[in-house]
């Protein structure tokens, strides 16, 4: 499975843009995996220590077998619209997220064999939120806009 971002569209006084995102390096694009071997290559005087720890270091994430594609972390999309206070429309979906976080706002999408899953990332509050959740049976994600204070997820069916 492969998480890729999603464009977020942007109100502007000429009409919406798309948030350019390809300066934008690392954060999600990445794993843990690949930051951790980025970060420890990068201590070229402790090679004994990082012969010992690759050795014992093993991967975290084990794919299970249920039907959301092999990962636990994927919730459906009831439990998804519930846990971010979602509004799920006929069409969509609008999430209510603050106007000041809006640039920092990240939505990726991952095909599994049972659908489409979309992960968001809002940094709010301490923490933010975090979800990752499958969409309804046959979804796949339209368009993607800022409407005032709402992120909103246009469906296709």
């Amino acid at each position: 499975m492969e998480w890729s971002r999603v464009s977020i569209l942007q109100p502007d006084s000429k009409g919406p843009g798309i948030l350019d995102l390809s300066a934008i390096t690392g954060g999600l694009d990445t794993d843990a995996s690949l930051s951790h071997r980025e970060f420890m290559s990068d201590i070229s005087h402790f090679t004994e220590d990082m012969e010992r720890h690759s050795g014992s270091t093993k991967p975290e994430l084990r794919p299970t077998m249920d039907s959301r594609g092999g990962f636990d972390s994927i919730i459906s999309f009831e439990e998804g619209v519930s846990l971010l206070g979602a509004e799920a429309l006929g069409s969509g979906l609008e999430i209510p997220l603050s106007n000041s976080i809006k640039d920092e706002v990240t939505l990726e999408k991952a095909d599994l064999g049972t659908g489409q899953a979309i992960r968001l990332v809002a940094p709010e509050g301490f923490g933010g939120k975090m979800s990752s959740f499958m969409l309804p049976h046959g979804a796949k994600i339209g368009e993607v806009y800022w409407n005032r204070d709402k992120l909103k997820i246009d469906l296709e069916f």
